[in-house]
């Protein structure tokens, strides 16, 4: 029962995040059409929440999938008794617990940023309201929708917020997931490399035949290389597309921060940490593609 809620539950905050992604696309659109003019701003969060929205259908993809489900399966029964193993296995959980844990700390500080500008922002409109002002209303994304947004504009304003937080969430479980299969690699391969330079001196080898342990140590390599030939055919657009994307958004926060330096202070810490975000997701993931790459070359 519970896991059926759940499905349907996870099903409807993913299509609603889809159609949100959707609207706000169109609604920057048509900003463009109406005042021929390139919001860049508006761009640059339209263009991470599509992102977004393409790492969950990878996320749910076959060929991803497989591949998680290999991880999850090589981790619960490779964790063998041998102490080496174990702590190679411990150093890397260690590693990207420290790794996730920063993430999830910088993206919190950022959302919690977020809120706090949007919802002083609201209500400065409120009080101008009061005053007997007309106060200049815009909503935090250009969003589309199919009915006056004017009458409902406190209900957009603060779905928009929610849909905000939830895109920091879907942010970074996506990239626990694509930085979790890419890391996995780098530890079967020390694993690996630890069998082979353990080769023979085990006591139990002495009860094997030491063809047999060669043998096996040649299949899991091949399976390795199979593993990695997945993974490249699965994510190689993926691995492009994030690194144009957080190259756009980096150049447009950091000249935003220069517009809004003396101007807004938590506009200017805002965008600071959104910097910081974004080196950090950086970090986990081309990190871990490093690692791999020079575990691999050795």
């Amino acid at each position: 029962m519970l896991a059926s809620l759940y499905i349907v539950y996870s099903k409807t905050i993913n299509a609603n995040f889809v159609i949100f992604v959707v609207t706000i696309t169109i609604g920057w659109i048509c900003a463009i059409m109406s005042s021929g003019e390139e919001k860049a701003d508006s761009l640059l969060y339209v263009l991470e929440y599509a992102f977004t929205a393409w790492k969950m259908f990878l996320v749910r993809s076959a060929p991803a999938k497989k591949l998680l489900k290999e991880v999850f399966s090589l981790g619960q029964t490779r964790m063998a008794s041998d102490s080496g193993i174990k702590r190679i296995h411990c150093d890397f959980s260690r590693y990207n617990f420290k790794m996730f844990c920063s993430l999830l700390i910088v993206t919190t500080i950022t959302l919690i940023l977020f809120i706090l500008h949007a919802y002083g922002s609201w209500q400065l409109w409120r009080v101008q309201e009061l005053q007997g002002m007309e106060p200049k209303r815009t909503l935090i994304f250009p969003e589309w929708l199919p009915f006056d947004k004017v009458k409902m504009f406190d209900v957009i304003y603060f779905y928009q917020i929610w849909n905000a937080s939830l895109a920091a969430g879907l942010i970074v479980g996506t990239d626990v997931v694509f930085v979790s299969l890419v890391s996995f690699t780098s530890v079967r391969l020390r694993v690996l490399g630890y069998k082979m330079r353990n080769f023979g001196r085990g006591i139990e080898d002495e009860f094997i035949n030491n063809s047999e342990i060669l043998r096996n140590l040649i299949l899991e390599h091949k399976d390795i290389i199979r593993y990695v030939t997945d993974l490249n055919d699965s994510l190689k657009f993926y691995f492009l597309v994030d690194f144009l994307a957080k190259s756009y958004h980096i150049s447009i926060i950091l000249f935003n921060m220069l517009v809004v330096f003396k101007a807004s202070k938590l506009g200017f810490t805002l965008y600071m940490t959104e910097t910081v975000l974004l080196f950090v997701e950086v970090t986990n993931l081309y990190t871990q593609a490093n690692d791999l790459s020079l575990n691999v070359s050795s």
